[in-house]
């Protein structure tokens, strides 16, 4: 029974993917990534099927080289959900998550707050960092329960680098201005009246 409603659910996948194999191999990662133990890893997911001893270079390159986007993904999920959600405006619960990770050369990791850390000691760890959105569908109008929150969007949110001293006009434009601090960029000199300096 559940496997029948989450291949109801996934089947409004085939439209994310230009070729039904490619869709088939989605599938099949993502039932492999439910029932593996340990960390949910693409050679899990293969070894959970029992396809470890098959040319693995197919499954690596439906995330190298197949078009697709992973917010699609989120599509039938919204579809099925928004019909629970009646009237003019939606509620969205987001929230970021941090992936560690040990490889040096992933240009979007850097090192953030770890957030299992104690409150009396900061630490840090080095990993990836993620937005989730999840709409809250008010079941609480329909019967005796809570909201519930269904994941509509996962989408990777790396730090932005803080330009140079000497960074042009248009790369200071770029750059989140914090709220706290005004800045006033004007021929490579940036003024911070927040901290009462200014750095040239």
């Amino acid at each position: 029974m559940l496997l029948r409603c989450w291949l109801e659910i996934t089947a409004g996948w085939r439209v994310a993917f230009r070729q039904p194999r490619s869709f088939r191999r989605a599938l099949s990662q993502a039932l492999g990534t439910l029932t593996a133990f340990g960390r949910r890893t693409l050679s899990r997911a293969i070894w959970s099927q029992g396809r470890q001893q098959q040319d693995w270079s197919a499954e690596y390159k439906l995330h190298a080289r197949a078009p697709w986007k992973s917010q699609d993904l989120f599509q039938p999920i919204l579809q099925k959900a928004l019909p629970f959600c009646p009237g003019r405006y939606v509620v969205v619960a987001l929230d970021d998550t941090c992936l560690h990770k040990t490889g040096r050369r992933i240009l979007s990791a850097f090192y953030q707050r770890d957030p299992l850390s104690p409150k009396f000691r900061f630490n840090l760890m080095f990993g990836l960092r993620f937005l989730q959105m999840s709409l809250l569908v008010p079941l609480y109008r329909f019967a005796k329960l809570s909201a519930r929150g269904l994941p509509v969007c996962f989408q990777e949110a790396p730090a932005l680098k803080k330009p140079r001293r000497k960074a042009s006009r248009q790369e200071w434009a770029a750059w989140p201005m914090p709220i706290s601090a005004t800045r006033e960029v004007w021929e490579g000199k940036v003024l911070e009246s927040s901290v009462g300096k200014a750095a040239v």
